[in-house]
């Protein structure tokens, strides 16, 4: 069996399982309140979504191409370098996210800042340009302009309030 026929979504669940355990363990030693755990939730999906895809970029000659928002990424180590960037940057914010203190906000809010920008920004491009397809659902057709909502309620908007929080917690340190 080469690596082609590997199904990546078993090591996916491994890792997110340890990931979860390891944000479990980060909770109850930083204590954090309930703004913390939810801020730190955006952070902890994107990184479990992004498991397989650094590892699976160095040895799977099958996967072609990387792409988080506006940022992509071609087959090889650019691939594993992007996706392995990503997954760090959105760990290590969720785990600050539990932390107290003023560096934890600030990784917070520049984390928030940066997945917002590369979420957001082809979904502002396509809403200003009119270019907004409904989504079908089964049965359920939102239009262009409710698919677009909720598109951003779910993947952008909890990056700006995480960016929020995390510049809230770097102006009072708490």
């Amino acid at each position: 069996m080469d690596l082609s026929q590997f199904n990546w979504s078993y090591f996916a669940l491994g890792v997110s399982a340890l990931l979860l355990l390891l944000w479990f363990m980060g909770r109850s030693a930083g204590k954090p309140g309930a703004g913390g755990m939810l801020v730190s939730l955006p952070f902890l999906v994107v990184a479990m979504l992004n498991t397989a895809a650094p590892v699976r970029g160095m040895i799977d000659p099958s996967l072609t191409s990387y792409q988080f928002g506006m940022l992509s990424a071609p087959s090889g180590w650019m691939l594993a370098a992007t996706a392995g960037g990503i997954f760090l940057i959105a760990l290590v914010a969720s785990l600050a996210a539990l932390r107290p203190g003023r560096v934890a906000g600030l990784v917070v809010a520049v984390a928030g800042l940066l997945f917002a920008t590369l979420l957001g920004w082809p979904w502002l491009q396509n809403a200003l340009s009119g270019n907004l397809p409904p989504v079908r659902a089964g049965g359920i057709v939102l239009p262009g302009m409710a698919a677009a909502g909720l598109f951003f309620l779910v993947t952008v908007a909890p990056f700006l309030v995480a960016a929020v929080w995390g510049l809230r917690r770097l102006a009072t340190g708490r």
